[in-house]
């Protein structure tokens, strides 16, 4: 901090920015404050303070009128005798009356005689005059008498002027100013001054008025050079604000208060012009002033460092993405192809910004500063979305352009703008004076640019982070009986200086592969921001629709709709009737082999879901069932019941030789010949239902042989089914030697009767057993496949 004792100077350097023609848009931030601390104030002032006590004051007494008027008090002093009291003091027992003050005495700024207030005590009980006997008005007096010695009672009238009784005030000291060096503030536009003066009042002496004791401080300024100007007063008897001193700021841009905005103007050597006073009121109000002091301020021009982004060519109206940049000329291009020469592999993606930068303040001409900038990647509405230091060519984000050019680099990440979205902005730089090398304290307002020096161009750029957006008309991707029509619309909301189509390209293809396809690809068509494709499909089958776009920026995307499922074919049936509970059982089976089936729906007018159903009637009759499928197709498929005999089925148990058996478990009927030897013994099980009767018959070539059942040989075999119901029959039977020839084949007929209705004959063992040979000559049972 700087003391600055009167006629001292301080000089300050105001931050000041130069005009320069070729730099018409550079913008002004708000001054530096330059200032002090409360404490560095409070330590001037003490150490001031303690200074000014050991140095004389100016004292001014101011006499009172002589007032005529007597004052005193009768005493009763029988029990004192009389004295002198020229060497002996005496107690006061008995004071004098305080005086009425009706003439020539105004009380109002009273003594203090020995802490009493109004009036004082007499030195002696006679008659005296006070002009020898004069004394201070301090709180230290106290004239009591000692009554060593008695008196004799009398009346004590003491007539006296008041030529003595004086009020005395210290005349506040020549005062001092402290002025910051260069202090560090964050805005303003100021200069902070403190102006201290010492008045001895306050420390108990003279007069003890409050008002004796507030300091008021008469500042004014004028400038001495290059130009002189008149005075023009600041602040005229201000009353102290800040602990008995005057703390104010200066706007060393208009110091004269002239509304200067020119900072040229403002520069120069300024004189400030201090005064302190205070007041006494004992008689009207009367300022006793100090001596003036004169303190001179320099107020130094700082130039503003010239700033000039010299590879502006290489993003202005460019549109960049995550991916890279497109120039007007519409050639997209990454870092590797070359769009900033020197680019890092660390830099291959992003926005970099090349300065130049030249300070004409230095050492020995005007003050050496250090300067520090940033890059900020802003939107038109001045929005930041990204702040990167600029780093200079010594590698570090502070240099000292000492009147020569700087160059530094700032690179903006592509993930600082990755969520900006598709939308205008530019670049700004600003680069800051410093007046110390750690750039702590500011010399100076920004420079901040958003233009190229060379034609002045704004650094205007597209920010385009947006993929494309695909969408389309129909989503339904349930099953349907019907051709699908869908609109497919690709958009974009980027925008490219030269080209009103910010889309590489923008296509789509129809597959029955949920993958996207390597070829096939159509071009949605359209111009500018918007591509539309009608998409129609009338094939049965299961698609999808594919698309992909990518902008001029690099931004792409894939889309897959689907699957879209086309059926027009109804489903196919088929049935069959058993009898249960002396009623037709109806069972129908529906097969759809691209939809599936959804339900059936029954005689009664009721569904079941699923690919199967039964439905039971009593009578003969045509019935008809409705099957569906998922993409609605129906199919009316009717069954006709009759009153028949129905076989539904017939196996091979076993074959028998006692003691061993042929287990041959076998579904009928058969491709292949069951190969036997005659006197085996055959199990067969008939399913059989509607049926009164059962008839199993053998033939070979289509006539009936005899077979062996129950001990007797006949050439069929009857079993009563005893139900009508669904029911099955067994029986076992064999064919004798001598019936069958080897190699013959024999077939089995087996036949329904129905009672009052249709029999049924199936030939299920239609060559179904070939005859190898006779067990007679086996001594073992062989088992024939």
């Amino acid at each position: 901090m700087i003391l600055l004792p009167p006629d001292k100077i301080a000089i300050i350097e105001e931050i000041m920015c130069c005009k320069f023609a070729e730099l018409p848009l550079i913008k002004q931030l708000a001054f530096a404050l330059i200032a002090f601390s409360d404490s560095e104030w409070q330590n001037f002032i003490d150490n001031y303070y303690n200074q000014q006590r050991n140095v004389t004051q100016q004292l001014i007494t101011s006499t009172h009128s002589n007032n005529p008027s007597t004052h005193g008090h009768s005493h009763s002093n029988t029990s004192h005798k009389n004295h002198s009291n020229s060497t002996t003091s005496h107690s006061n027992t008995y004071k004098h009356f305080n005086h009425t003050n009706s003439t020539g005495h105004d009380d109002t700024y009273s003594h203090y005689n020995g802490s009493h207030k109004q009036g004082h005590y007499d030195s002696t009980y006679s008659s005296h005059n006070d002009s020898p006997n004069s004394h201070w008005d301090k709180y230290t007096q106290n004239p009591s008498h000692s009554d060593s010695l008695g008196h004799s009672d009398h009346d004590d009238w003491a007539y006296h002027t008041n030529t003595g009784y004086n009020h005395q005030n210290y005349v506040p000291s020549v005062p001092t100013a402290l002025v910051p060096g260069i202090g560090v503030a964050q805005n303003g536009e100021a200069l902070r001054i403190g102006v201290i003066s010492y008045d001895k009042n306050i420390d108990g002496y003279g007069t003890q008025d409050n008002p004796s004791k507030d300091v008021y401080y008469t500042i004014q300024i004028r400038k001495i050079s290059p130009t002189t100007s008149s005075w023009v007063t600041l602040y005229n008897r201000v009353k102290a604000n800040s602990y008995g001193g005057y703390v104010f700021d200066l706007n060393t841009l208009d110091p004269l208060k002239t509304g200067n905005t020119n900072p040229d103007n403002a520069a120069g050597t300024y004189e400030l012009q201090l005064m302190a006073s205070n007041i006494l009121t004992y008689n009207g109000t009367v300022y006793h002033d100090s001596t003036t002091a004169t303190v001179q301020i320099t107020i130094v021009k700082n130039f503003s460092p010239i700033v000039s982004v010299t590879n502006g060519s290489e993003f202005i109206n460019f549109t960049f993405s995550y991916y890279g940049g497109v120039s007007p000329s519409l050639v997209f291009k990454k870092y590797e192809d070359g769009l900033y020469a020197g680019a890092t592999e660390a830099q291959k993606y992003g926005i970099l910004v090349r300065i130049n930068m030249k300070d004409q303040d230095k050492a020995g001409y005007t003050r050496q500063n250090w300067q520090k900038g940033v890059v900020r990647l802003k939107d038109l509405s001045n929005n930041v979305y990204a702040t990167v230091n600029i780093i200079w060519s010594n590698n570090s984000t502070i240099v000292s352009s000492e009147n020569t050019d700087v160059q530094g680099a700032a690179f903006i990440p592509r993930d600082a703008f990755a969520s900006i979205g598709a939308k205008d902005c530019k670049i700004e730089v600003e680069v800051r004076d410093y007046l110390d090398s750690a750039c702590t304290q500011p010399a100076g307002s920004a420079v901040i640019t958003d233009r190229v020096v060379s034609g002045g161009t704004q650094m205007t750029l597209y920010i385009d982070t947006t993929i494309p957006q695909i969408s389309i008309s129909d989503t339904n991707y349930n099953w349907r009986n019907t051709n699908i029509s869908a609109q497919l619309t690709i958009s974009d909301a980027g925008k490219y200086v030269g080209s009103s189509d910010p889309f590489k390209y923008a296509q789509y293809s129809v597959t029955s592969q949920s993958t996207l396809p390597s070829s096939g690809w159509n071009n949605a068509s359209g111009t500018g921001s918007s591509k539309t494709a009608s998409i129609s499909i009338t094939n049965e089958g299961i698609y999808y629709i594919h698309a992909k776009a990518e902008d001029r920026a690099g931004n792409s995307t894939t889309i897959t709709y689907g699957p879209y499922k086309i059926d027009k074919t109804p489903p196919s049936g088929s049935h069959n009737v058993s009898r249960s509970n002396g009623q037709f059982v109806i069972t129908v089976n529906a097969i759809d082999t691209l939809s599936g089936v959804k339900r059936i729906k029954l005689p009664n007018n009721t569904y079941v879901n699923g690919s199967s159903a039964t439905y039971s009637v009593a009578n003969a009759g045509t019935y008809t069932f409705v099957l569906e499928d998922n993409a609605g197709n129906t199919l009316n498929y009717s069954v006709t019941v009759v009153n028949q005999a129905y076989i539904l089925g017939a196996r091979i148990d076993n074959i028998v030789n006692s003691p061993k058996q042929l287990l041959f478990p076998i579904n009928l009927p058969v491709a292949t010949p069951v190969e036997i030897k005659t006197g085996y013994n055959i199990t067969m099980t008939v399913n059989v239902s509607n049926t009164d009767q059962v008839k199993i018959r053998a033939k070979v070539n289509g006539n009936i042989i005899p077979l062996q059942y129950n001990g007797s040989q006949v050439n069929e075999i009857v079993k009563n089914t005893g139900t009508t119901d669904d029911t099955s029959v067994t029986v076992t039977f064999y064919i004798k030697d001598g019936i069958v020839e080897v190699n013959q084949l024999v077939s089995i007929e087996i036949e329904g009767v129905r009672s009052g209705g249709i029999n049924t004959i199936s030939n299920i063992g239609n060559n179904l057993f070939k005859i190898v040979g006779s067990t007679t000559s086996d001594t073992s049972v062989n088992i024939i496949k």
